[in-house]
């Protein structure tokens, strides 16, 4: 099985590159490679921008593995409106040419930050209440919702909303 990383050259993605290839996948990243930095867990490397969508990026491919993007609260404020139009519009996008070019299975990396603040101690789940509070948090719920259309039976959707994560980077 082919699958795409797309920003598999960040901190979760190079984690996950490096696990799919210890179990024979073949693994494709797409990545900006903002930091300069590219890792040897994949097979193929294509560098660009997901905004500048191109559909050889799909070819051969069976999966893609959604994890670009502007990567949290802080960083997203930066610039509320980059934000958008990588993590919303650009992400959206991507999944909507990965289901034209008849991708099968598409894992999106959604973030708990959909949930807010937190108004109570129970733990949450897929069916808590969410209130966004940031753009980081506002644009991953928007793409959640868009890939909820998107989803059938030819193209099958899973979403992750990953808490936040910690630790060392595989980059070498």
């Amino acid at each position: 099985m082919h699958i795409l990383v797309v920003g598999g050259n960040g901190f979760i993605g190079t984690h996950l590159c490096k696990e799919l290839k210890k179990n024979n996948y073949v693994v494709s990243v797409l990545d900006r490679n903002i930091f300069n930095s590219k890792h040897n867990f994949c097979d193929y490397y294509i560098e660009d921008d997901i905004r500048n969508l191109k559909p050889q990026w799909f070819d051969k491919v069976d999966c893609v593995f959604d994890y670009a993007g502007i990567s949290n609260d802080p960083t997203g404020n930066i610039s509320p409106e980059l934000t958008f139009e990588i993590n919303d519009i650009a992400r959206s996008d991507l999944a909507l040419l990965a289901k034209n070019v008849k991708i099968k299975n598409y894992i999106f990396a959604s973030s708990c930050s959909v949930y807010g603040s937190g108004s109570s101690n129970d733990l949450l789940s897929e069916q808590s209440e969410t209130d966004p509070l940031t753009p980081y948090a506002i644009s991953a719920l928007n793409v959640e919702e868009k890939l909820r259309k998107l989803s059938s039976d030819n193209f099958r959707c899973t979403i992750l909303r990953h808490g936040t994560v910690f630790g060392f980077s595989e980059k070498k």
